[in-house]
């Protein structure tokens, strides 16, 4: 039989390994992909911004689902006081995130979504740069989803 504090250790390491990489991935694309956007030319940006919504998308919803199921979980069965107040604040991240992400970045790349590289609408460098810029926002809120979880471990 497997003793309880190993079990609240796995829980632990579970849930901070799908909370750190959704951070991870988020980050990974403040400190990568939106920086490789700007230096492309304006027609390769589009496209490859374009093409990888899709896989953004999808990877991201994996990443943010299993962070906020792992969540669900210690905060139900493995915290208590201090450490599930911190995991509530990490949970409300990640569905600050969703909401953020299905208000202020869906509309706006579904719009971009429909733009032809070739020829994009009058403004369009502005509306770009209000994606990334939003998108650079975005990254803040797993990583502070990961921070308060990585405290929370720690009580």
């Amino acid at each position: 039989m497997i003793k309880k504090p190993v079990i609240d250790q796995i829980a632990w390491t579970v849930a901070l390994l799908f909370s750190g990489a959704a951070a991870g991935m988020f980050l990974m694309d403040f400190f990568g992909y939106y920086p490789l956007l700007l230096r492309l030319s304006d027609r390769a940006a589009i496209e490859l911004h374009q093409e990888a919504v899709a896989l953004h998308r999808g990877i991201f919803q994996l990443a943010t689902l299993g962070s906020g199921v792992a969540c669900i979980i210690m905060i139900r069965f493995f915290s208590h006081g201090t450490s599930r107040r911190l995991l509530i604040a990490s949970l409300a991240c990640l569905i600050a995130l969703v909401v953020y992400t299905n208000f202020a970045l869906v509309p706006l790349n579904r719009e971009i979504g429909t733009w032809i590289p070739a020829a994009p609408p009058a403004g369009w460098k502005i509306r770009f740069a209000e994606m990334i810029f939003r998108e650079r926002l975005r990254g803040f809120l797993p990583a502070l989803a990961f921070v308060l979880a990585s405290a929370a471990s720690r009580r």
